[in-house]
Parts: structure tokens; C-alpha cells; sequence
């Protein structure tokens, strides 16, 4: 799977705040559907296996969430013409994508890391790559 996107404004072809419409359309349909969201689930998760499309409580776009640990398929992001692969391995996402940004911080609680720079978290408990998040700007904001 390869993902072009620009931080904090698209996935591929999938502009964030786009309705859940556009999201099927560029995604297909989903294997499920959930509500999600704390304290309150209001949101909307649209399951495709090993990622997930996030959308609001409006259905607009906000998220995807990649889960490179389920699928022995290829997770390539491409992110200003660098390639970056994501794999199960702490280690080996970090250093791919230090090829992209040089901002990435630890978390608080020591589970993961951010880039502000590409709308990005990893959670990582236990190196393990379990979820990588790619998002809008507002997404944790709520």
C-alpha cells in the first residue's frame, strides 16, 4: 500500500474534512463499522483490516490509522518524494522516518512518538509498532 500524503491536509486523494462519502470512495467499503471517542464515542471508524479511516462525529475525514504489526503487506508513506516504510520494528520506523523529519519527540508517557511537523504519531508500547496515526490539525483537539 502506498499513501502520498501532505501533513495536515490530505491522504492520497482524500482531503482531511472530507465527508465519509469521499472516504469510500477513495477506500472502498469498509469490512465494519464502530463509534469511537472518550469520554463520549461520537466518532466514526470505517475498518478496512490492517488501517482504519477516522471521521467525526459530522462524518468528515480526520485520521487514518495504520496498523503496520497486522499485514505482511508493504505500508510505504510518501511524504516530499521520500519514502518512507513502515514496519513493526521500533527501530527501523524510526530511522525511516528520520528521513523525513527531524522532529520526532518521545511521548509523555514513553509509549510512542510525535512529528508535528507530519501530523503523525507512533504508539509503540513494548517495541512495537502497533499504530501509526496520521492526522488533521484539530484531531487532538477533541
Amino acid at each position: 500500500m502506498d499513501l502520498i500524503f501532505v501533513p495536515y491536509t490530505e491522504i492520497g486523494t482524500l482531503c482531511f474534512n472530507a465527508s465519509n462519502d469521499s472516504a469510500i470512495k477513495v477506500f472502498g467499503t469498509p469490512i465494519s463499522q464502530s463509534m469511537y471517542g472518550y469520554p463520549q464515542k461520537n466518532k466514526h471508524s470505517y475498518d478496512y483490516g490492517f488501517f482504519h479511516i477516522l471521521l467525526s462525529e459530522n462524518l468528515e475525514f480526520e485520521a487514518i490509522e495504520l496498523f503496520p504489526d497486522m499485514t505482511d503487506e508493504k505500508i510505504c508513506l510518501l511524504y516530499n518524494n521520500v519514502k518512507i516504510i513502515l514496519n513493526p520494528s521500533v527501530n527501523i520506523t524510526l530511522e525511516e522516518l528520520k528521513k523525513a523529519t527531524d522532529d520526532l519527540l518521545l511521548d509523555d508517557d514513553g509509549e510512542g512518538y510525535t512529528s508535528k511537523k507530519l501530523g503523525l504519531r507512533i504508539y509503540c508500547p513494548d517495541d512495537i509498532v502497533e499504530q501509526v496515526i496520521i492526522h488533521d490539525v484539530d484531531y487532538y483537539k477533541s
